[in-house]
């Protein structure tokens, strides 16, 4: 028996301990809840066609709101970045000021500002999508020409909530190349893991692999045995060629991946045949 390595992926890189670089993601909804009063009947906010809230991941690894926008059907779009964590008492169904942001929109349809109070909780292993809920009101003033707040809640505008998805391209880190059953075979590792939908309501999370096989089409695999953790991401493809004859051999491929702190690890080997039944169903035997 012959255990021939890709040359280029085959090294286990262990790289020094460091804190992560920060990401951004962009999750949109276009379809979820929302409610309005019609206290201003010209302003027609019961009907939004999408929310976008965009979030980033610190070098600390806590998340954050930095953005989040509103387009509504018939009223001018709602847009806030520069979202704040709350600091006060936040009444917003699952809501607690850890989670909570807040903004401000200045000169937003007939008020001087309009805050919003958003907040979020991940779904799932990894950060494919969130639950939100948010929340607009008038900002009030002492006076008409004052600048500060009394500090009390403000007119009730609309509130909403519902589930968003991840948005953010998701790039290809890697790609290897083989054939499989004489035909080829191209796999494209992507950097971020998640979770891909299978029959019956079924899912499968990990690494996502896009796999193109000649005369077979092209389908999403999962790589099933990458650990249920944050901030983790794809580094490379890992391929061993095991040989037991001339004319048969077996390759077993691993993914190698990195933690929040740039630690580079590497995942259980799995035989590629299988690997590619998961996604396009049993191969016949030869």
């Amino acid at each position: 028996m012959k255990i021939l390595k890709n040359a280029i992926l085959s090294t286990l890189i262990i790289a020094p301990i460091s804190l992560a670089q920060a990401e951004t993601f962009t999750y949109k909804a276009d379809n979820f809840f929302n409610s309005s009063i019609g206290s201003f009947p010209s302003l027609e906010l019961d009907r939004p066609v999408s929310a976008v809230l965009k979030t980033e991941n610190n070098q600390f690894g806590e998340t954050q709101i930095s953005h989040f926008s509103l387009d509504f059907e018939n009223a001018k779009s709602l847009r806030i970045g520069n979202l704040k964590k709350a600091t006060d008492p936040v009444y917003l169904p699952s809501c607690t000021p850890e989670n909570t942001f807040v903004g401000s929109a200045n000169s937003q349809w007939y008020f001087r500002a309009v805050n919003v109070f958003v907040c979020f909780n991940p779904i799932g292993d990894y950060e494919e999508r969130i639950n939100f809920t948010y929340q607009l009101e008038v900002k009030t003033y002492d006076s008409w020409s004052s600048s500060q707040s009394p500090g009390e809640p403000g007119l009730f505008l609309a509130s909403g909530e519902g589930e968003a998805f991840n948005s953010t391209f998701n790039k290809v880190i890697d790609t290897y190349n083989t054939k499989l059953e004489g035909k080829t075979l191209r796999l494209r590792l992507l950097k971020r893991p998640g979770t891909v939908a299978g029959e019956f309501g079924s899912a499968d999370s990990g690494f996502k692999i896009e796999a193109l096989w000649m005369g077979n089409g092209e389908k999403t695999l999962v790589f099933r045995d990458a650990p249920i953790q944050p901030n983790i991401v794809a580094v490379g493809f890992n391929v061993e060629t095991v040989e037991f004859s001339e004319t048969e051999k077996v390759e077993m491929i691993s993914i190698r991946y990195e933690d929040e702190f740039g630690a580079v690890s590497q995942t259980p080997e799995v035989d590629l045949r299988m690997l590619v039944e998961s996604g396009f169903g049993p191969i016949p035997a030869p």
